[in-house]
């Protein structure tokens, strides 16, 4: 823990010190600042969360999306129930319509557990993302800071997606 800790505190003293040199050298300076700061991936990942959020849309971009085959195995009974219900009114089997209405409340409450876990999911990385992002700005690391911010939109568009 003691050397990452010292490999971030000259990192940030390099960070600094690179920061003031290339403030020296004045507009040039702060272009090459600036150009370097749009290829770091933490802005790059923070930039296309603001974009998805101010459009609305959710793009998933982590890969721990974990509750879409519970989602998918939900909308799936839902369906073959409302068939089994429909196919038992048709031959006027009430069992059947029964059991197919059965199926289908099941696969209802499937998804929406889904989608339940998803929430929680999006809050609490909403919450890491914005503590991330104070620690940041205590400590004056902007990217440290963006990466929290980022965090902090992904869980926002997690939750706002699967209010519906």
């Amino acid at each position: 823990m003691l050397p990452r800790r010292a490999a971030r505190i000259a990192a940030n003293v390099t960070g600094v010190r690179a920061f003031s040199r290339l403030a020296h050298e004045g507009l040039d300076g702060l272009d090459k600042l600036a150009s370097n700061v749009a290829k770091n991936p933490a802005f790059q990942r923070y930039d296309a969360a603001m974009a998805a959020a101010r459009a609305g849309t959710w793009i998933a971009t982590s890969p721990d999306m974990s509750n879409t085959s519970k989602r998918n195995e939900g909308i799936g009974e839902e369906i073959g129930g409302k068939v089994q219900a429909g196919v038992g009114k048709l031959i006027g089997n009430e069992q059947m319509q029964a059991e197919g209405k059965a199926h289908e409340l099941s696969g209802k409450a499937k998804q929406a557990a889904a989608k339940g876990a998803e929430r929680t999911k999006g809050k609490v990385q909403e919450v890491v993302g914005s503590a991330k992002g104070a620690v940041g700005a205590a400590l004056k690391d902007p990217q440290i800071e963006a990466e929290g911010r980022v965090k902090e939109l992904e869980g926002e568009a997690r939750q706002a997606a699967n209010r519906r």
